[in-house]
């Protein structure tokens, strides 16, 4: 009887949406195990990708109700921490008078500045951040394609608000300190190679000027610009667009089998290494701790699904524990 308002627009809208994909048995299903302990409690265990491409929402509605039955929901930070959140926004830049001119090469350091000119950010800005804060940002935007939202955390966010919404306890394995640490102890020299690789997965090697290709190879190496280190980034690149199939169809084996976890682990790369072997033993003792609660419990742990996987992760960590971790079947 009178024209509707954006919001009603938007939830007759989406309704919608859900409903059809409800009917169709349709929606992302994730990458997703059910641990019990035989007592009473279960612990969902859901590993995200940190990113959103290749159109991931919605989610079927398995999953969607998993985590709306769910008593609690864990990531990896509690993204409702302002305290945290202002803690690793501290960290990311420099507090002792120094800036990313003292850290880096001239030459690097001239590339950041044109990168972050291009990107409508002013010298003194830029100048203020460490490298692996730039180096990070830089790979995420590297990323981004029409598919895709603006923040990596992106399934993690959105079920941090479903959850939140529906007035679901909210719990983290982790703390900003702490994953700020893992980046602001690597050595000056990773760092440094960490933000030159950022730069190159941003920029066209066929575009870039001279003095670009020189400061970059001066860090990375003559291999990184050559055509093979090109198809090896673009090669990654696509694996991404893979994981997330996989992640949508909840092809768990295709994923353990197409993610290099164990060679990640053995490898000589400072930080990957240390992302795996320095948090899956704590995010095993979370869940566990979850498990042995007193009373009969359900919950959901979300943390990245490299983290489920392997002989070392989520899963077969908690089946070492005794307790039973199985894939949950499809709908």
């Amino acid at each position: 009887e009178e024209p509707c308002t954006l919001l009603e627009a938007a939830a007759m809208a989406d309704s919608l949406i859900l409903n059809l994909y409800d009917q169709q048995n349709a929606g992302s299903l994730g990458l997703l195990w059910k641990a019990d302990n035989g007592a009473g409690n279960t612990l969902y265990l859901l590993g995200s990708i940190h990113t959103d491409v290749n159109n991931t929402y919605p989610f079927h509605k398995q999953l969607r109700d998993i985590i709306l039955n769910a008593e609690q929901v864990s990531f990896e930070l509690d993204f409702n921490d302002q305290a945290g959140l202002a803690e690793f926004a501290a960290m990311q830049v420099y507090s002792d008078g120094t800036t990313l001119a003292d850290h880096i090469s001239p030459e690097l350091y001239q590339v950041v500045v044109n990168t972050a000119s291009m990107l409508r950010m002013d010298e003194a800005t830029v100048s203020q951040y460490k490298a692996w804060a730039l180096a990070s940002s830089f790979q995420s935007l590297s990323m981004l394609d029409d598919t895709s939202g603006s923040n990596a955390m992106a399934i993690d966010l959105y079920v941090n608000s479903k959850a939140a919404n529906a007035g679901i306890d909210i719990g983290a394995v982790e703390t900003y300190a702490f994953q700020g640490g893992l980046f602001d102890t690597l050595s000056p020299e990773y760092q440094e190679a960490y933000l030159a690789g950022g730069l190159l997965m941003l920029l066209d090697v066929n575009t870039m000027d001279e003095s670009t290709k020189s400061a970059l190879t001066a860090v990375l190496g003559e291999e990184a610009l050559t055509q093979d280190g090109q198809d090896a980034m673009e090669e990654r690149i696509e694996q991404i667009s893979l994981w997330m199939d996989q992640w949508k169809t909840r092809d768990v084996e295709g994923f353990a089998k197409s993610y290099p976890k164990d060679e990640i682990i053995n490898g000589a790369d400072e930080l990957e290494s240390k992302l795996f072997t320095d948090r899956d033993p704590g995010m095993i003792a979370y869940a566990e701790n979850y498990l042995e609660q007193g009373g009969s419990h359900t919950g959901l742990l979300v943390v990245g699904a490299g983290h489920m996987i392997g002989s070392g992760g989520i899963v077969q960590g908690l089946r070492d524990l005794g307790y039973t971790v199985e894939v949950v079947p499809k709908p």
